[in-house]
C-alpha cells in the first residue's frame, strides 16, 4: 500500500495534459485519467451530479418528445435543446 508521501510525490510529478490542436480525443482521455487520479472523489461527484441532472430532465419529457432530445450528451445541452424547441417558440408564448 502506498504511503501519503509516496502518493503526494507521484501526483506532484504528473504533468497536466495540455490540449493541442487536432488531439482532443487523446487529450480528453488523459485529462479524465489525470482528474480521476488527482481527485477521484471530485471527479466521481461531478459525474454523478451530471447523470442525476440529465436523468431528471429526461424523466420530465413526455414520451412523444423524447426521441427529439436523444442526441443530447449532457444536462446543459439537453436543457438548452428543451428551451429552444419547446420553451422559446411563439406558440407556447401565446398560450
Amino acid at each position: 500500500m502506498e504511503s501519503q508521501s509516496e502518493t503526494s510525490q507521484t501526483m506532484s510529478t504528473l504533468k497536466l495534459p495540455v490540449l493541442k490542436i487536432g488531439e482532443f480525443d487523446l487529450w480528453s482521455m488523459r485529462m479524465e485519467q489525470y482528474l480521476t487520479f488527482t481527485d477521484h472523489a471530485l471527479w466521481e461527484l461531478a459525474w454523478k451530479n451530471e447523470l442525476k441532472a440529465k436523468s431528471t430532465l429526461i424523466l420530465a419529457i413526455p414520451d412523444e418528445h423524447l426521441l427529439k432530445f436523444h442526441a443530447c450528451k449532457d444536462a446543459k445541452s439537453l436543457w438548452e435543446a428543451i428551451k429552444n424547441r419547446i420553451g422559446g417558440n411563439k406558440e407556447s408564448k401565446k398560450m
